[in-house]
């Protein structure tokens, strides 16, 4: 059992799943895969027919599209797949076997598409990079998505996405996750026990609460990450490197969308400001940010309220002082009732 308010779980940083990808197959290969298929269901779409292999870790979607388009897509959980004791916790790491990886992925892609397929008649489409974190009572996971839902830096080009009012439970979901694409990245905090309990899937609880981070790049992104790295490499020693630099890609995201600092209440913010050592002029604008942002529902709507008023020089100024003393320039909310302590910011508790 975790006792301290947060721990990065002895996994640390690595791949939680990854998809692979032939983008068009024709219609004659798709029927007869989807004939000879035995452990097979069609889905309620009636465009997709889901294959699962005997060992569990893999599925495998024969797509139909709209416009008659054919492909295969197989959708790994490598720890799963590798590691018959692991459970919803476990990710994929660095010193795993990927030898034994490639072996039964293989074996699961004959078993179910035949021999003529394997790893390298796919490309490498996706691949989900995770971070699990272990919190304790008065860290809940769901109080810390908000906070970072609030908090994290992004511009309008971001894309937020929510679960839609048609998905049953949709508002405790949107409360529990927190889901934004930006670029070829798509970024994910939310409460694993939540999602475990929600779909019914049996967990041991190792903490009062579990935040898992993930950030998924897409095919875009991986093709420029071959292309900077020019290596000419299979899927499973692409998997390897992209698995090995998990920490650096998290440590450069949290660089870019979330400052350094403790999220306060804003009665510790105000104090905090007052008995900085920072000129006054710059105390007044960083009291008037501090009131203004407790009324806002993110930091980029924050944001664009003292740009109304604020340089761009003045206002990267006023972000860089609240780094200097330790504060989130956004504090915790007025609702939340788990007392006045500061609450750690991710780049403490990812320990970057």
């Amino acid at each position: 059992m975790y006792y301290n308010n947060y721990e990065i779980t002895d996994d640390e940083f690595g791949v939680h799943t990854f998809e692979l990808t032939i983008p068009c197959i024709t219609k004659d290969e798709f029927e007869r895969i989807g004939m000879n298929a035995e452990n097979s269901f069609i889905k309620n779409d009636r465009n997709s027919i889901c294959i699962y292999p005997k060992r569990r870790g893999v599925k495998i979607l024969l797509n139909h599209t709209d416009n008659n388009f054919y492909n295969i897509k197989v959708i790994v959980s490598p720890r799963k797949l590798i590691d018959e004791e692991s459970d919803a916790v476990n990710i994929l790491r660095v010193y795993d076997d990927f030898d034994l990886l490639g072996y039964l992925l293989n074996e699961s892609i004959h078993e179910c598409l035949g021999e003529e397929y394997s790893i390298d008649s796919f490309n490498l489409s996706r691949l989900d990079f995770c971070v699990n974190i272990m919190l304790s009572e008065t860290f809940s996971a769901e109080r810390y998505v908000k906070l970072i839902k609030r908090s994290m830096k992004y511009n309008d080009s971001a894309e937020v996405i929510e679960y839609s009012d048609d998905v049953t439970d949709a508002n405790e979901k949107n409360k529990h996750s927190f889901r934004i694409r930006t670029g070829n990245l798509t970024f994910t905090a939310y409460d694993k026990y939540f999602q475990l309990k929600n779909i019914g899937e049996s967990y041991d609880k190792a903490s009062e609460g579990f935040l898992r981070l993930e950030i998924a790049v897409n095919r875009d992104e991986i093709r420029s990450f071959e292309e900077s790295i020019q290596l000419e490499s299979d899927n499973l020693n692409l998997i390897y490197i992209l698995t090995y630099c998990s920490e650096n890609v998290f440590k450069n995201y949290i660089y870019e969308h979330f400052y350094r600092g403790n999220y306060c209440y804003i009665e510790s913010m105000r104090f905090l400001i007052g008995i900085s050592k920072l000129k006054k002029k710059d105390k007044k604008v960083m009291l008037q940010y501090a009131d203004m942002q407790c009324r806002k529902q993110s930091f980029l709507s924050a944001k664009k309220e003292m740009e109304k008023s604020l340089s761009r020089s003045r206002l990267k100024k006023m972000y860089r002082n609240f780094e200097l003393l330790g504060i989130y320039p956004i504090s915790v909310s007025f609702r939340d009732k788990h007392g006045q302590k500061a609450i750690p910011g991710l780049h403490k508790i990812l320990g970057i």
